[in-house]
């Protein structure tokens, strides 16, 4: 009975006991899974983690590969001088160093105007090696505020031309009114003009100033007048002489009473013309000029003073294909200006129909004097070689040396020999 009754209860509860069974080895097996699974990302983690931190690790400050080839590295990229007085020394040191791999060679530096750099002591720079550059600006130059360039041509082929922008300001000892210098202008020849600025004293102290002597072929007589002890003055000139066609561009040099500031200088100018005058002086056509800029007539101004009206008679040209008229419109000159103009248009053919003979177009006028009753403008033709392409390099040809004072001749090729 009991045995009977044993298995009807191992019967009745056997499937129950085998379902939950087989349950349980089915979470055991998937819990094994899991553990299985966390304990693999815990092992990818901890050998991922510490390369992704080191690599996401910064760099220390200034570590850096070094770069392939040669490589050019500059102190500063930009020099400020700051405020300085006319006159002043301004000079620097610019640290130049190769942080490439290849020799740095340093084949120039160059400055623009106002600008002096002393090239390094040494020409090439290797790897990590360093070197000073010296750089100056001439206060004298005349520009109040600046901004000017030095320019370090080297092998780099990143950068085979650093640039290294200088700038600052120079300030004049004294300020001139109505303007800074003296400029004439385009002014006659035969007729003496005279111009005056004021210069007010800029600088913290009192300066006396003192005109230097001029040159005995000096264009212009200067007169330095003191308007207030050591705070204004009034510096005069006037055209002389000496003042010739062209340009009549000086410097005026005036001493001072300080032993920082010892002088100062002022531009006199003044561009000198005949009291009738021709501009441009002369016309040349040109064979590589566009197409159609024959079709465009040239332009030509007939100077002459405002008190002595000129009246244009008659235009020759030389060759029947040079035309010119004398253009009704009137020229706006400067107010001031010591001179009316006459323009002249002249047409002239293409370069290829010019003659190759000097031609010329003559103008006639009213003037009372003889040598400017008839004035001759020459027309040039000037031919213009167009640029050469590139050649490709000629192959070298083996020459044979001279015997026996016979030229030499081209060897042949060496033909193969054949085995026997």
């Amino acid at each position: 009975m009991r045995f009977a009754g044993f298995m009807t209860d191992i019967a009745h509860h056997a499937p129950r006991r085998i379902s939950e069974a087989r349950t349980s080895r089915m979470a055991i097996s998937r819990y094994r899974g899991m553990a299985s699974g966390a304990v693999l990302l815990l092992a990818l983690a901890w050998t991922v983690l510490p390369a992704a931190a080191q690599s996401n690790k910064p760099a220390a400050a200034g570590a850096k590969s070094p770069a392939r080839g040669p490589r050019i590295q500059l102190s500063t990229a930009e020099w400020d001088f700051g405020s300085l007085w006319w006159g002043d020394a301004c000079e620097t040191e610019i640290e130049i160093a190769n942080v490439g791999d290849a020799a740095l060679e340093i084949k120039n530096v160059k400055t623009s105007c106002g600008c002096t750099a002393a090239r390094p002591a040494r020409n090439t720079l290797n790897p990590g090696e360093r070197d000073r550059v010296r750089l100056s600006y001439d206060t004298q130059k005349g520009a109040t505020q600046v901004y000017q360039t030095a320019t370090f041509e080297t092998n780099d082929p990143a950068q085979p031309a650093q640039v290294l922008v200088i700038r600052g300001e120079v300030r004049n000892l004294f300020d001139g009114e109505p303007s800074g210098q003296l400029a004439f202008g385009q002014i006659c020849v035969n007729v003496p003009q005279t111009l005056s600025i004021e210069l007010k004293n800029a600088y913290p102290q009192p300066l006396k100033l003192d005109l230097t002597p001029q040159p005995a072929d000096s264009p212009y007589e200067l007169r330095l007048d003191e308007l207030e002890r050591g705070r204004r003055y009034r510096l005069t000139a006037t055209t002389g002489s000496k003042l010739k066609a062209g340009s009549n561009y000086t410097y005026v040099e005036l001493h001072t009473d300080s032993p920082q500031h010892p002088k100062f200088k002022v531009v006199v100018s003044a561009f000198g013309m005949e009291r009738i005058e021709l501009m441009p002086p002369f016309v040349t056509v040109y064979s590589n000029q566009a197409p159609d800029a024959w079709k465009e007539p040239r332009q030509i101004r007939l100077f002459h003073l405002k008190d002595k009206p000129l009246t244009v008679r008659e235009l020759r040209g030389s060759h029947p294909e040079i035309q010119a008229v004398v253009d009704p419109k009137p020229v706006q000159l400067a107010p001031d200006s010591p001179f009316d103009a006459i323009t002249i248009k002249v047409s002239l053919p293409p370069f290829d129909k010019l003659p190759d003979e000097r031609m010329t177009l003559e103008i006639l006028t009213d003037d009372a004097e003889e040598r400017f009753q008839k004035l001759t403008l020459p027309i040039t033709r000037e031919h213009i070689k167009p640029p050469q392409p590139d050649l490709p390099a000629r192959p070298k040809s083996a020459v044979a040396p001279v015997q026996n004072g016979e030229l030499p001749r081209a060897i042949p090729p060496t033909q193969p020999r054949k085995r026997p």
